[in-house]
């Protein structure tokens, strides 16, 4: 980013100079500091490929004190044909010239590929005065895409962490169903929207039946392995636009966005047909489930709640293994 908004700077050098028609090269424009900050190459030189001006990295390079630089001939540090022949013909060039592939052999021996401009300066009408040449050292290049393409990697890897935190901090580590505090914020969502729409959404409360009994006589690993089957046969009857969770211990809460009562019933009454049917493959071990259900109407997320709640317990008072339910009156 640096290198980018110093060739930037550079180019706007280029832009004042042929802009106020300056009858030479003002040195004091390209200044000193603006070279010392440049990476790779930036060497101001005049229409003879001699330096006029280096950055100090190119010199650390080039093994050049600074002042030393000044005077050398560009196509002595850079041995390349087509630049070369640019800087000869530089008085009739009216664009940048970019060369993509460009060996710069150092004094230390070591040749490294630079990808390298050279941009002609005009100060009066399309006369060129002098040359500025910026090069790209395109190892380094290399590295910092590799470096990004690390960054990148490890991004996505950071993404996928925060989901897994994000799902276990919302999901009930036993059932993977969403947790009371998150399926209670989803039902206020979904209420909002529902209110908004004035589409139909309805709310199963349920409760496993004399759970108490099932940890007493088989023991809690049992109950644990009833309560993520129960879960399972839940998720399996309602649909993927349906919500699940676990309430707290043996009950569970299914939001149904879009759903009428009567076909909310109608899910319900799978849910506890399956849950009786299902063998869990434990002599004497027999579950069954009641539910609670209620359609909202223009109420706030407890009132919903609480009345598939109080169905509930009605289906309990009932006899159990039964889904009660009743439309929800309009709060007055």
């Amino acid at each position: 980013m640096g290198q980018l908004f110093a060739l930037i700077m550079l180019w706007g050098i280029h832009y004042s100079i042929t802009k106020y028609q300056f009858l030479s090269i003002p040195s004091s424009l390209i200044t000193n500091e603006l070279f010392k900050e440049l990476t790779g190459m930036a060497v101001l030189a005049d229409t003879k490929g001699n330096i006029i001006k280096a950055n100090r990295q190119i010199c650390t390079f080039l093994n050049y004190d600074e002042d030393k630089i000044v005077g050398v001939n560009i196509t002595d540090i850079i041995d390349h044909e087509g630049i070369g022949m640019t800087v000869k013909n530089c008085e009739h060039l009216n664009n940048p010239v970019r060369f993509s592939d460009v060996t710069v052999s150092f004094k230390s021996g070591q040749a490294i590929p630079f990808k390298i401009t050279v941009i002609p300066l005009h100060p009066i009408s399309n006369i060129t005065t002098g040359l500025l040449v910026i090069g790209e050292n395109k190892m380094i290049e290399e590295i910092l895409k590799q470096k990004n393409e690390s960054i990148s990697e490890l991004n996505k890897e950071l993404m996928a962490v925060n989901e897994i935190l994000k799902n276990k901090s919302i999901r009930d580590g036993l059932t993977n169903f969403y947790n009371h505090q998150y399926i209670n914020e989803l039902l206020e969502i979904k209420l909002a929207e529902a209110a908004e729409t004035k589409e139909n959404l309805c709310v199963l409360m349920m409760d496993i039946d004399n759970f108490k009994r099932v940890n007493d006589r088989f023991g809690h690993l049992t109950g644990d392995r009833v309560i993520i089957e129960v879960a399972n046969l839940i998720r399996q009857n309602i649909r993927s636009s349906d919500y699940a969770g676990r309430y707290g211990g043996e009950e569970f809460i299914a939001v149904l966005p879009y759903t009428s009562l009567e076909y909310a019933s109608q899910i319900a009454e799978r849910i506890r047909s399956s849950i009786q049917n299902y063998d869990f493959g434990i002599k004497g071990l027999r579950v069954t489930i009641s539910i609670g259900a209620a359609q909202f109407d223009d109420r706030l997320p407890d009132s919903l709640v609480n009345m598939a709640d109080m169905l509930l317990y009605q289906a309990k008072y009932n006899g159990r293994n039964r889904v009660e339910n009743i439309l929800a009156e309009t709060r007055v």
